[in-house]
């Protein structure tokens, strides 16, 4: 009987084992509080980024935790929260710190840490791990247009002013000495550069005043190239849907065609002589004297030294 009582004995402490983990979770669940667990980095992406913090840094973890828990540190600099983003208790977001005073490439140690466990299904044995960022001025990415002006219109509809003059956004600071008539123009028309103090809008303004009615066409050419590194210009933009050009940007723009139907018909001043009634021949305001129309005072009128078109007339 004693015999049979001890193999009972043992045959339940065969199951009870065989149903329990070694840490005493019971088989198939979640480990409970207590089980010690690393804060891991699986990848750290881009892992060659340039030196003036407009790189955007993705960190990829095992056994993360959230954003309000969570810390990185790139070489001596600690971001601060409000420049991490997460998308989940393992995935974080950042725009690297900048040092443009790098003139070669560096690495610097990364590391991510943790000040408390995501859930309450463990602690951590180890909070925080390392990785390596690498600064590399020669990571510099190459300029683009980000805002070309002016664009489009016809010479009835959306028309650009004959006083217009062309501006260019670029989406990194220009080597102002890069930017003359051969590397930024309207088509054959002289003029001016300059700059803002950010050297990433420049500004092409013409001699003279545009022609009435006509098409420009303005480019920039690889030749333009950034202040830092010396980068060319990447040509992105197609005209018409076409593939960009290899060596430069171009697009196209119309000025106004004032007196062919628009309300405005130039300055025919009471200087010459007009008055508010009586019949008139208006000339066109591209300072040729090209006859555009007959006008009487029911089609037009007279105001500051301006005739306005009451009835615009067709355009000739």
């Amino acid at each position: 009987m004693r015999v049979r009582m001890a193999v009972m004995a043992l045959s339940g402490l065969a199951m009870v084992a065989a149903g329990c983990s070694s840490d005493g979770a019971t088989a198939g669940t979640t480990p409970p509080t207590g089980t010690k667990k690393d804060l891991t980095i699986v990848s750290i992406s881009p892992q060659v980024i340039f030196i003036e913090g407009t790189d955007i840094v993705t960190i990829k973890t095992t056994n993360g935790c959230g954003k309000d828990k969570v810390t990185i540190k790139v070489g001596d600099i600690t971001l601060p929260g409000t420049q991490i983003q997460a998308t989940d208790v393992n995935t974080y977001t950042f725009t690297a710190p900048a040092d443009a005073a790098l003139t070669a490439k560096v690495v610097k140690p990364l590391t991510i840490s943790c000040s408390a466990a995501p859930d309450t299904s463990f602690t951590y044995n180890k909070s925080s791990a390392d990785g390596s960022i690498t600064y590399d001025p020669d990571a510099e990415p190459n300029p683009t247009i980000k805002t070309p002006s002016p664009l489009g219109g016809t010479a009835q509809s959306n028309g650009v002013s004959v006083l217009a003059r062309m501006a260019v956004t670029f989406t990194r600071p220009i080597d102002d000495s890069t930017v003359n008539k051969d590397t930024f123009s309207i088509s054959e028309i002289t003029g001016t550069f300059s700059h803002e103090p950010d050297f990433k809008t420049f500004y092409f303004k013409p001699d003279a005043q545009l022609a009435y009615a006509h098409q420009y066409t303005c480019k920039v050419t690889t030749g333009v190239k950034s202040k830092l590194r010396g980068k060319p210009l990447n040509p992105t933009i197609a005209p018409n849907g076409g593939t960009a050009n290899p060596q430069y940007d171009e697009w196209t723009f119309t000025t106004r065609c004032e007196g062919c139907g628009n309300p405005w018909l130039g300055d025919i001043s009471a200087a010459a002589g007009i008055s508010s009634g009586g019949t008139y021949k208006l000339f066109s305001v591209t300072g040729q004297p090209t006859p555009v129309g007959e006008a009487t005072n029911e089609q037009y009128k007279l105001q500051s030294g301006f005739i306005y078109a009451t009835t615009p007339s067709a355009t000739p």
